[in-house]
């Protein structure tokens, strides 16, 4: 930007009263005026320096270890999730948004038709919430009168009433953000959104293009987004069904190519245990591809962590715990087999 000596309203009266040398320097020494969009290591300096002197931090983690060994997540990223029907996708998106909650007081907004009417998620959230299964007797009063206070406050549901759109979606994300401040947007599953392409534009152009829009959103507002989408139809092998892979999901490979941390939930029914495979993370630093896993708790909806001892994976002991409440553990209820994993038990 030329600031020309005072008194002079534009450069010709600056030539006029000062000389062509003195205008000649005056445009010389002229500063860059900023434009917006565009930056310098100067903009982001301090920060470099912190990643020089400390390196890459990684993100939060949902306290897991074998998970998050894997994989720790941090805002303004996208996270794709898959997995075939009954394989338990949508709990395991619980699982992580119910721990990052306790651990970091993150607050998640749910678009979840799935779930509706939104009683039935609340369900399922106070069960992994205070470990107890959601039935008088089993779940006291105090526990779930803390609990509705708890959800009252980080867990937000979305369903806009003029249409399911991705615009209406993330109209009422952006509310909550500033609002309630939210971290994380949970959309389950992309095929409940109101899909609208327009004129010559192929369903490869439009996936691309939404996710850009939920990448961008991530960014903007300071937010992870958790998109779970469904695969194609899964080929039956021995045990159960194929494991898919993020290139399976219907519609587009960008499903792949656009995620920042890409999650498959795949069920071996003849091992009785869930895979959680870490397909992608874009960033070395917050993790890397493997797998991790688990036994589900049907009483209150937990993954447990099963640890790989000599070739061989041995399962850690189920979690009652309150973790609202901190409690300690209570007895184990005598009615229970843990050993239970019954195939139509939908998770």
């Amino acid at each position: 930007m030329v600031r020309l000596v005072e008194g002079c309203k534009d450069a010709n009266e600056h030539l006029v009263k000062h000389g062509r040398q003195s205008l000649l320097k005056t445009v010389e020494n002229a500063s860059d005026i900023k434009i917006e969009g565009i930056f310098t290591v100067s903009d982001y300096h301090a920060n470099l320096l912190s990643i020089y002197e400390h390196g890459q931090q990684r993100g939060v983690t949902i306290g897991h270890d074998n998970f998050d060994d894997l994989c720790s997540f941090e805002t303004g990223r996208l996270c794709i999730v898959t997995g075939f029907p009954s394989s338990g996708k949508s709990e395991f998106i619980d699982e992580i948004a119910c721990r990052l909650n306790i651990r970091y007081g993150w607050k998640f907004a749910y678009f979840t038709p799935e779930n509706y009417p939104p009683e039935n998620h609340a369900v399922k959230l106070i069960e992994k919430l205070t470990g107890a299964r959601f039935k008088k007797g089993l779940l006291s009063e105090s526990d779930f009168i803390s609990a509705m206070k708890h959800l009252e406050s980080n867990f937000f549901s979305i369903i806009p009433p003029e249409g399911f759109t991705i615009d209406n979606i993330l109209e009422r994300a952006r509310y909550l953000v500033k609002k309630n401040g939210i971290r994380c947007l949970v959309i389950d599953p992309w095929n409940s959104i109101e899909h609208h392409f327009e004129n010559g534009s192929n369903e490869t152009n439009y996936i691309s293009s939404v996710l850009d829009k939920l990448r961008a959103f991530s960014q903007k507002n300071d937010v992870m987004t958790i998109l779970m989408a469904h695969p194609r139809k899964p080929e039956r092998v021995k045990g159960g069904l194929s494991k898919p892979t993020l290139y399976d999901i219907n519609g587009s490979s960008n499903f792949f190519n656009k995620a920042d941390f890409g999650i498959i939930v795949h069920r071996d029914y003849e091992q009785k245990q869930v895979e959680i495979e870490v397909a992608k993370v874009k960033f070395r630093h917050l993790g890397s591809p493997g797998s991790a896993y688990f036994k589900y708790n049907v009483i209150n909806g937990r993954y447990i962590p099963m640890a790989l001892y000599n070739g061989v994976l041995n399962e850690i002991e189920y979690d009652y715990t309150n973790h609202l409440a901190d409690t300690s553990k209570p007895d184990e209820p005598e009615y229970l087999d843990f050993t239970y994993f019954d195939e139509t038990v939908p998770f």
